[in-house]
């Protein structure tokens, strides 16, 4: 007996079906001792709009149900529109880096910073600087002796220092106040200030933000907080970066001849004993640079040798053992300017 299998697919809104059908070549079984013919005849009725042609690229109806993931309609694709600058093929430079050209572009940067290195060093070698540290000086002892007398009150906190001047200093000479390991940064530092205070002489006794020095005995500290404990007030509230820093105090507007003294009183009033911290009086003049400061010459230097060296060492390998170098006019970019 022939075996018939019906095939139906029954999309929506097409209630009759077409007469079109498939019959496959009859089949003969390999196992079968009788030799029997299975034929096999496959009826195919497909449930179309009869005025719609029959579409060869239509997904096969024994894929499976409105389930079936080959009946869903496919997606819009996500690639962007072709343009040269979205592909980055807009005209470019596009160097080659022969040997040639990187001994030249290492020359250049040698003859260009060793120069400046070398003037900078010079300039910073003209500045004339006094440092001196004055907070072991005035007060002596161990550790615990400093803080103890530097917090008492009947301790005389005056400090006479004498500097004497080992080279001419041309004025302006600049007088700054040294601080090292103090970190004016630290954010209750920071907050320890009253604006309100600073702004208005009638909230003067607004002192709430400006813990722990808001007050002495009940009465308010004018300028009151941490951050306000200068009398160069302006200067000091310009918070620093790095614990070691400088302010300005003064200027000098005389020139010093080398070998004269200069007599300074400072009052030796800030405890800096008790965080290790130091404190320096420094005399400085200045250069075309600004003051003393040989890391940009150092490093000037330091860069230019370094290039120096590589050009040397590149230009021995390539008169040593040179490489052979290709045709670039077989480049992408040379054989296909416009890049497609």
């Amino acid at each position: 007996n022939p075996f018939f299998l019906q095939i139906l697919h029954l999309p929506s809104g097409n209630p009759k079906p077409s007469s079109k059908f498939c019959v496959l070549d009859p089949l003969i079984h390999p196992q079968s001792d009788l030799h029997l013919h299975l034929h096999l005849f496959v009826l195919i009725i497909i449930m179309s709009n009869p005025t719609t042609p029959m579409n060869a690229n239509a997904p096969s109806s024994s894929s499976g149900g409105a389930g079936s993931p080959d009946s869903a309609p496919r997606r819009n694709s996500k690639r962007p529109k072709y343009s040269r600058f979205t592909q980055q093929e807009l005209p470019a430079c596009k160097p080659i880096l022969t040997p040639k050209w990187v001994i030249s572009a290492f020359m250049l940067v040698t003859i260009v910073f060793i120069p400046i290195g070398l003037a900078s060093l010079f300039a910073s070698r003209d500045v004339v600087e006094i440092i001196d540290r004055y907070d072991n000086a005035c007060l002596t002892g161990s550790k615990s002796d400093k803080v103890q007398s530097i917090q008492s009150v009947s301790t005389n906190k005056t400090c006479f220092r004498s500097l004497t001047v080992r080279k001419r200093m041309k004025q302006p000479i600049y007088v700054y106040y040294q601080l090292d390991n103090f970190y004016q940064n630290h954010r209750r530092y920071v907050k320890s200030r009253s604006d309100s205070q600073l702004r208005n002489r009638g909230d003067e006794n607004q002192t709430s933000d400006c813990k722990p020095e808001n007050d002495v005995n009940g009465m308010a500290i004018v300028p009151c907080g941490l951050l306000s404990e200068q009398e160069d007030l302006i200067v000091w509230m310009r918070t620093a970066a790095l614990p070691t820093f400088r302010k300005l105090y003064g200027k000098i507007e005389v020139d010093i001849e080398a070998g004269e003294t200069i007599n300074v009183i400072v009052g030796n009033h800030y405890n800096t004993y008790s965080f290790s911290g130091k404190k320096k009086l420094v005399l400085s003049t200045t250069s075309w640079l600004g003051g003393k400061n040989n890391f940009i010459g150092i490093a000037y230097l330091a860069v230019g040798g370094l290039c120096l060296l590589l050009a040397t060492t590149f230009t021995l390998i390539y008169l040593v053992k040179p490489r052979h170098l290709g045709d670039p006019t077989y480049l992408s970019w040379n054989r296909n300017p416009g890049g497609h």
